[in-house]
């Protein structure tokens, strides 16, 4: 098993060399830039072993920066501490797109406190600043990792700056208040980003949703999806699907069948689970005729029922013939 393994490295190694033979540097260097967009360490460094001999003076440092992208974009922390111990080595001056690179790897990782390890060193180098990109990434790393208030601390240092955030940058904070609960939190980034005169997109407003959805706040939910339609950012299905489940779980059918229906007026297919949902919702509430109706819907858009929407449907049945309509629990299904 072993001996195949080296067979097949060997013959591999063999036709990178000979497609090197027969491409130009530039042919071949576009083709490693490619797959270190793809995060493709492995093939990026047998492309970079084949093509180092050949690689210009003033490109030197591009080169490089391409092996890093590699590790960046893959996540691989460590690989791309590796690459910046070759580079030193080669006594390469550093620039900031070496250090950006560094940073979204770290950040990638999930080490928060790496990534600011190289955004301290980016800031300390001579001639060398941080960017909004930069900040935003170590600011995305915190949030990602749980912690709202070191993100918000990196958007003070990067105010006193004078760097003005954008879009993406509220959405860091505000996403990580979401996630953490603190809908009251997001919705004060929501207003703070507004005040700076940004136009939120449909990333902001869908983290506005899920922030009120997550605490029950289905009506509020529902009001920013009608704000979105409203404002012609149109909504894409997670938007509508989370209104709708939310909206169901609050005992809410005539809201949830409401945003069933205006989601598909907006040709925005909606899954077998959303109608679980909302069927499940009407016959919690003694309305089997709705049940009825939008399994009927269900039918009509070419959707299969599942094992679960007969359940449902079995239970609001017998529930209704026994006199004992609302009794129905099945468990709905979170994919919003």
């Amino acid at each position: 098993m072993q001996r195949v393994g080296k067979c097949c490295r060997a013959s591999s190694w063999q036709a990178l060399c000979r497609k090197a033979a027969s491409q130009t540097f530039a042919e071949l260097f576009d083709e490693m830039d490619k797959l270190a967009a793809g995060g493709f360490t492995e093939q990026v460094e047998k492309m970079a072993c084949v093509l180092r001999p050949q690689v210009p003076a003033q490109m030197q440092r591009m080169f490089e920066n391409t092996r890093l992208k590699a590790y960046a974009n893959a996540g691989d922390a460590s690989g791309a501490m590796r690459v910046y111990k070759d580079i030193k080595k080669q006594r390469i001056h550093p620039n900031d797109k070496m250090f950006g690179k560094l940073i979204e790897a770290s950040a990638k990782f999930g080490k928060p406190k790496l990534a600011e390890k190289w955004f301290h060193e980016l800031c300390n180098t001579p001639g060398l600043d941080a960017k909004l990109i930069n900040y935003n990434c170590v600011m995305d790393a915190h949030a990602k990792n749980g912690d709202p208030s070191a993100a918000v601390a990196f958007f003070d240092r990067m105010r006193s700056k004078a760097i003005r955030p954008n879009v993406f940058t509220y959405h860091i904070i505000m996403d990580s208040f979401a996630k953490a609960g603190k809908w009251q939190s997001a919705m004060e980034w929501f207003e703070r980003l507004v005040q700076a005169g940004h136009e939120p997109d449909e990333k902001i407003y869908a983290t506005l949703i899920n922030s009120y959805a997550k605490v029950g706040e289905s009506e509020s939910a529902a009001n920013v999806l009608e704000t979105m339609e409203i404002k012609r950012c149109m909504p894409h299905a997670p938007a509508y699907t989370t209104v709708i489940h939310s909206a169901a779980r609050n005992r809410k059918p005539w809201v949830a069948s409401f945003w069933l229906e205006r989601m598909i007026c907006a040709s925005v297919q909606p899954t077998i689970e959303t109608f679980n949902s909302v069927i499940t919702s009407c016959a919690a509430s003694a309305n089997f005729t709705d049940s009825q109706r939008l399994l009927q819907r269900l039918q009509q858009m070419g959707l299969t029922p599942t094992v679960v929407t007969w359940t449902i449907m079995i239970s609001a049945s017998s529930a209704l013939k026994e006199g004992k309509a609302g009794v129905c629990r099945v468990i709905l299904h979170e994919d919003a």
